[in-house]
């Protein structure tokens, strides 16, 4: 049983640290592309993906006694995190 246990954590693990890459890749790379500095396009995806996982523990932790106003914004940095990590495959219009 504990063998299976460490085969699904190491697995869990290499899914996250290949998707974690490729997110940053994409994000990078798009930042470059449409104008951003060496120094932005590095920490832009730092700053979105690291606001996913604060708002995603944030989610967690927030149990129904909590006041709405902190429900909802847990909620509302969640959504602003997922749109700002979505928003870089969505293409520009051309005027």
């Amino acid at each position: 049983v504990m063998r299976h246990l460490w085969v699904r954590r190491a697995s869990a693990l290499l899914v996250a640290v290949v998707a974690a890459y490729a997110s940053y890749e994409h994000q990078r790379r798009f930042a470059s592309v449409w104008g951003s500095e060496q120094v932005s396009a590095l920490l832009w995806p730092l700053s979105v993906d690291g606001l996913v996982v604060l708002a995603s523990l944030g989610l967690l932790e927030v149990g129904p006694g909590a006041r709405l106003r902190v429900r909802w914004s847990v909620r509302a940095a969640f959504l602003l995190g997922w749109r700002c990590r979505c928003w870089p495959i969505s293409r520009p219009r051309r005027c």
